[in-house]
C-alpha cells in the first residue's frame, strides 16, 4: 500500500510553503494555463529563485520536479535549477538514485528530506518525503520519518539508521515491511571505549572476520 502516514503529513502541513522551509508542494499551488502552469500569484513571495530567476519545487502528488521562473511559469527543467539539491548518481541510466535537499523545521532545526529518482531525466519516482533514505537495492529500498543517520565508521561509507520504525519500500512507494530501528547508534568503528558507556551499540560480531571488541571472535573460539 502507500505511504499514507507520509501523504497525510504532507496534507496537514501548508500545501505550499515558503521553500526556505519545505520544497514539497502540492499540484493544488498551480493554476493551469493556455502554454502550461503557472504558480497562483499570491503565492510567488513564497519562493526563493535563485541568482538567474529559477526555482525547483517538488509536487508530492503525483511526483514531481518542477522549475519555475521568477513570474511563476513552469519552465523546462535544467540541472543549473537544481540548487540545493543533492542527487545520488546511481549506476545507469533510468536507474533508481537518492535525491534530497535540506530544509528548515519550525523550531529552525536543519532537517534532511531524501526521496527517489530515476537518473538522466530527474523523473521523481518517490517525493522527498522521508528524513533518511538507503539506497534501492533488488527492487526495495528502507526508510523511515523520524530517524536518525549516523556514520560509526567515521568516513561515512556506511550509515546506521536509528530511531522508532524503518519502512520497507517498493519502487512505488508500497510498504513492504516495517522494521523496528535500533535506539542507539553503533559505537565508532564497532568498538565501545568505555566498558559502561550505554550510548552506544557494539557491533554484532562477524565470525568470518576478528572484530576488536575486547577479544576477537576467532581467539575467544579457541578458549
Amino acid at each position: 500500500m502507500y505511504c499514507g502516514a507520509c501523504a497525510q503529513a504532507s496534507q496537514i502541513a501548508d500545501p505550499c510553503p515558503d521553500t526556505r522551509t519545505s520544497r514539497e508542494w502540492l499540484a493544488t499551488c498551480f493554476t493551469p494555463t493556455a502554454t502550461g502552469r503557472q504558480v497562483n500569484k499570491p503565492l510567488l513571495k513564497r519562493i526563493k529563485f535563485n541568482r538567474k530567476g529559477y526555482a525547483a519545487i517538488v509536487i508530492t502528488a503525483p511526483p514531481e520536479l518542477v522549475s519555475v521562473n521568477r513570474r511563476g511559469q513552469v519552465v523546462v527543467l535544467k540541472e543549473e535549477h537544481l540548487d540545493g539539491f543533492s542527487f545520488e548518481p546511481g549506476d545507469g541510466e533510468g536507474e533508481i538514485a537518492r535525491f534530497g535537499y535540506l530544509s528548515k523545521s519550525v523550531d529552525g532545526k536543519i532537517l534532511s528530506k531524501c526521496g527517489f529518482y530515476r537518473t538522466g531525466q530527474f523523473k521523481v519516482i518517490i517525493p522527498p518525503v522521508y528524513d533518511e533514505c538507503e539506497s534501492f537495492n533488488k527492487g526495495s529500498a528502507l526508510v523511515c520519518v523520524g530517524c536518525t543517520s549516523h556514520c560509526p565508521s567515521g568516513d561515512c561509507h556506511e550509515s546506521d539508521i536509528t530511531g522508532d520504525e524503518g519502512l520497507v519500500i517498493n519502487e512505488k512507494n508500497e510498504i513492504i515491511k516495517r522494521i523496528q530501528l535500533p535506539s542507539l547508534p553503533l559505537c565508532s568503528h564497532g568498538i565501545r571505549k568505555d566498558a559502561h558507556d550505554a550510548k552506544c551499540r557494539l557491533r554484532p560480531v562477524d565470525p568470518f572476520f576478528e572484530i576488536e571488541v575486547g577479544e576477537s571472535w576467532f581467539n575467544k573460539t579457541k578458549k
